[in-house]
């Protein structure tokens, strides 16, 4: 944001490389250290926008501390300042603008899409995949009845998963980082032990695979861990522990098979 001139001549590059084909769109704060200002951010899209042809940014409502302050801490530490993105909505109506930043409800989804073009959600949709159904739900207007299932979720991800795993070597731990989102409570703990060691030994499976033995594939890990899980609780069925009568009825999950890829 120091240069945009800089960032103007590489978005330029980048749109006429791709020749129409992919939209080229802008990430940024709303300012630097000690700068925090609609004018300093406005410059920098005016610039873009004028020398680039850039009509889409994504606007992170935070300034950027660059001087002692760690990325991870950048993500909370800087204080929001929504109104500047909703300046920069009203002074540019040919642009599109879509906010970003410590969103974590409907209620704030459903008021910013008031004042600016869309919402960006990182951090909530991580830690709550289950979040997007009640995004359908409230802000798209799908109907309960066709928010599919757990099982349907499960099954769907880990033919996903088997499939990136065979053809990039995806890591096993990389790919149950989505699964900690899907179960929560005492019983998504249980879960998550249960996984968190079979994953210790797939690490020594996957040496083992490099010596020609078979390698153990995700969804053999998850449904291992799911079965586990559920007989340490002495359940028969492992509940989805977030509000479930959100979604369905007494949400369930059984250890499933990988629908084909």
């Amino acid at each position: 944001m120091k240069s945009p001139e800089t960032v103007a001549r590489v978005c330029r590059a980048m749109i006429d490389a791709v020749e129409g084909k992919t939209r080229i769109t802008v990430k940024c704060r709303i300012g630097i250290d000690d700068v925090e200002s609609f004018e300093f951010v406005s410059r920098f899209v005016e610039i873009i926008a004028a020398n680039a042809g850039v009509d889409h940014f994504i606007i992170h409502a935070r300034r950027a501390w660059l001087k002692g302050l760690s990325p991870r801490r950048n993500l909370t530490v800087p204080p929001l300042n929504y109104p500047i993105v909703y300046r920069l909505a009203e002074a540019y109506p040919d642009l599109k603008f879509v906010i970003n930043g410590g969103i974590a409800d409907i209620p704030s989804v459903v008021e910013h899409l008031g004042r600016v073009d869309g919402v960006m959600l990182g951090r909530k949709v991580r830690d709550d995949a289950w979040f997007l159904a009640d995004m359908d739900q409230h802000i798209y207007g799908v109907p309960q009845s066709a928010i599919p299932s757990l099982d349907s979720v499960l099954a769907s991800y880990l033919a996903w998963a088997d499939e990136t795993q065979i053809k990039l070597g995806t890591r096993e731990t990389i790919l149950a980082r989505p699964l900690n989102s899907l179960f929560r409570g005492s019983q998504g703990r249980v879960f998550r032990r249960h996984i968190g060691s079979l994953l210790t030994k797939a690490t020594s499976s996957r040496e083992e695979s490099k010596a020609g033995h078979p390698r153990v594939m995700f969804s053999e890990i998850t449904n291992e861990a799911l079965v586990g899980a559920q007989s340490e609780c002495s359940a028969k069925l492992l509940s989805h522990a977030k509000d479930a009568s959100s979604l369905e009825p007494e949400m369930t999950v059984h250890p499933v098979e990988a629908a084909e890829a």
